[in-house]
């Protein structure tokens, strides 16, 4: 018999053999004495009692509710009586929820996201939906069951945790390092879009605190929350409205993102300082609070710092990311969090402090955020918008007096982030394109905005109309920061053609023979395409002028000659082509590069040996003759920065020097690109160039003033760069 056939007959033997067992099994139980039934217990109670049992339905045990007895129901009671009562356990009613916000919060975000709006809108609104204001009102007791006051305490249990996990991540998108390259107007603009706004709150919130009913509340508790709530910019939703619009890789974009890091420290470091205040019963325990405080920040940065930038180096890939690992990471985001709830802050300015302080390692971080993502941000925080939500009531509109409050806090809120960004950002020396766009993108608010404001609410110093008035008002700021941005930037783009990078600058050859000129050459070109890094081609080339060499020389060559040049390229995010070649004839191997690799521009250096002879003579001379593209020559004195630059202009310059003229000041603004026309007579003097980093020159008017440059540029701290358009 086939091997499959003896195995079905034994399967249905043992079968058989279980169905009779169990058979056997029940009916020699069923033999045993019976314990006493309802009724019995029922009537005995009535004996010991002296009363008389009148009722078949029986007194449940927890909180006294009447229990019909089942054997006197039909099977559409019984069916009904099993279903009603599963369905209020607490795990039933959990699951529900669990489900309809799910549901729920995944079809709006879904609608305003192809409405191109940002899906955390459709998910707020969808907690505002079956909250008091529309379910409440059109249901109001299937909504008092599902979110009982029990079950709304697990909500905020679940949503919390959420909360915890998004802060770890707005943290860890926080990069430090990033921010340290453009602190110069990040400081001004971060600074204004942050101090103004918090100003202009604290002044509203004398007009607002006598209107509020409070118990116990001080003014500064209060003043200070509502200065936070209007001084806030979500980093993570501006992240993304960044990237929609197609600005993330510009000057705005990488301006709009350090600010916002910035002003996200900010909120976060007040918000911790206020909370400990709030907490401590004197000045004691509030020393206490900070003494812990500064103990954690210190044990943070110099002891587990360095252990997970270890842990960064032993799980750099996909495959070494092990559950160890994600476990120790859970351990130290939870840890971090409950260290300063119970110092005396918030569990979440732990959290957040704990993404901050992770190591640089995008792809790490990369792999921590996917592994996150999912149950933070599509499964827990919608609770924390339901929850928000349940706490938002619109009935609170039948006041007009709080449609005025309304609309103030609206006003106050867009005008307070529209100016404190946007001038400082036309201080720095952006345009006005830029700036007016600064100032929109500073009003994203968000969910950020939302975690503050239920922190307030919780801790009682936000009552329920400000709560509600607050979150009107985050939601409006939100939706109207993409279609504003989008209309700005089209008003502009009416006037003014979308820079693009001139021709000459799409694509870059840079010749060096030193690294170091090299770093300096690659700095210049960053400034010189701007933001147009994703529509420009830098070749980087170096020669050896030796031919005899072998292949683990040529390697330890160009392994020592590029990597300053990787460690800038990585500081700068930019991508550069990087090749070596080894000849005797460098000039004509560098007029070969520049020709087969279709350059637009040509950037080499000049030697300082050259400053006291002729600086375009030597090799550099019949490069400038015969390169086929226009070229650039360098004379470095110590370009490590470009903060300010001076320009020289003839009356009669060249049309290829006018137009980089024109698209200078158009990247980089009036404040930065400073023109200074010469005429025959005009004397040129070292106080000239005081305060500049860079000196641009076209090859003409450097001729013409040769014998006075090549003279007094060995006095300056200038570096210069002689431009020939061809």
């Amino acid at each position: 018999m086939p091997l499959i056939g003896k195995n079905l007959i034994s399967f249905f033997v043992l079968l058989l053999v279980f169905i009779l067992g169990t058979i056997a099994l029940f009916w020699y139980g069923s033999n045993l004495n019976q314990l006493p039934n309802l009724t019995s217990i029922a009537e005995n109670h009535t004996t010991f009692s002296g009363q008389k049992a009148e009722s078949p339905t029986v007194q449940s045990e927890i909180g006294n509710i009447p229990t019909p007895d089942i054997k006197n129901l039909t099977f559409f009671q019984e069916f009904s009586f099993i279903f009603t009562n599963n369905s209020s356990s607490i795990i039933s009613k959990t699951l529900i929820q669990i489900i309809l916000i799910m549901f729920l919060a995944r079809l709006m975000g879904v609608y305003f996201r192809k409405n191109n709006q940002p899906t955390v809108i459709g998910e707020i609104l969808a907690g505002i939906l079956i909250g008091p204001s529309l379910l409440g009102w059109m249901l109001p007791e299937f909504q008092s069951f599902l979110f009982s006051n029990d079950q709304v305490e697990i909500l905020e249990i679940l949503s919390n945790l959420g909360l915890i996990l998004f802060m770890f991540i707005i943290g860890m998108d926080i990069d430090l390092s990033f921010m340290k390259k453009r602190i110069d107007s990040m400081l001004i603009i971060s600074g204004s879009g942050f101090y103004f706004p918090f100003l202009i709150g604290l002044g509203f919130a004398i007009y607002l605190y006598p209107k509020q009913n409070f118990s116990g509340v001080p003014f500064h508790e209060f003043g200070i929350f509502i200065g936070i709530l209007l001084s806030i910019t979500a980093y993570p939703l501006l992240a993304r409205i960044l990237h929609e619009k197609g600005l993330s890789k510009t000057n705005l974009g990488s301006m709009a993102m350090t600010s916002s890091a910035a002003i996200e420290l900010c909120v976060w470091s007040i918000l911790g300082l206020t909370l400990a205040m709030i907490k401590s019963n004197s000045w004691i325990s509030l020393s206490i609070t900070l003494t812990f405080t500064f103990l954690y920040t210190l044990i943070m940065i110099f002891l587990v710092q360095p252990f997970l930038r270890r842990l960064s180096e032993i799980y750099v890939s996909r495959e070494n990311l092990t559950k160890t690992a994600m476990a120790i990471v859970f351990v130290f985001l939870f840890t971090s969090a409950f260290l300063t709830e119970l110092i005396g802050l918030h569990a979440l300015v732990g959290a957040f402090f704990a993404g901050v302080i992770m190591p640089s390692d995008l792809k790490l971080k990369s792999l921590i955020s996917d592994k996150i993502d999912y149950v933070a941000l599509v499964f827990l925080l919608p609770l924390f918008f339901a929850l928000t939500g349940l706490r938002t009531d619109l009935t609170i509109f039948n006041e007009s007096q709080n449609w005025v409050i309304l609309f103030l806090i609206i006003s106050i809120a867009i005008l307070s982030k529209f100016f404190g960004s946007g001038i400082a950002s036309r201080f720095v020396g952006f345009g006005w394109k830029d700036s007016i766009s600064l100032g929109v993108l500073m009003n994203t608010r968000g969910l950020v905005e939302l975690i503050v404001l239920n922190i307030g609410f919780q801790l009682g110093i936000i009552s329920i109309q400000l709560f509600t008035i607050f979150v009107i008002m985050t939601i409006t700021t939100t939706l109207l920061t993409g279609p504003t941005i989008s209309k700005v930037q089209d008003y502009f783009n009416k006037f003014n053609l979308p820079i693009q990078p001139l021709e000459a600058f799409k694509k870059i050859l840079i010749s060096f023979a030193q690294p170091s000129m090299g770093v300096a050459l690659i700095r210049l070109a960053d400034f010189l395409f701007g933001a147009n890094k994703d529509k420009t081609q830098i070749s980087a080339v170096h020669i050896t002028p030796m031919e005899n060499l072998t292949e683990d020389e040529l390697h330890e060559y160009k392994t020592k000659t590029f990597a300053d040049i990787e460690t800038l390229m990585e500081d700068l995010e930019i991508k550069v082509e990087m090749v070596h070649k080894t000849t005797e004839n460098i000039t004509y191997e560098i007029l070969n590069q520049a020709k087969i690799s279709h350059s637009r521009f040509l950037l080499i250096g000049a030697a300082k040996a050259l400053f006291t002879k002729n600086i375009l003579g030597g090799r550099i001379r019949p490069i400038l003759s015969y390169a086929p593209c226009n070229v650039g020559v360098l004379l470095d004195n110590g370009l490590n920065e470009i903060k300010k630059v001076l320009v020289l202009k003839k009356t009669n310059s060249t049309l290829g020097y006018e137009k980089m003229i024109h698209y200078l000041i158009r990247e980089h603004g009036n404040k930065k690109i400073h023109i200074h026309p010469l005429s025959l007579f005009t004397t040129l003097r070292p106080e000239d160039f005081a305060g500049y980093q860079l000196v641009i020159i076209d090859i003409d008017l450097w001729k013409e003033r040769e014998e006075f440059l090549e003279v007094e540029i060995q006095s300056l701290d200038a570096s210069f760069l002689i431009v020939q358009f061809k």
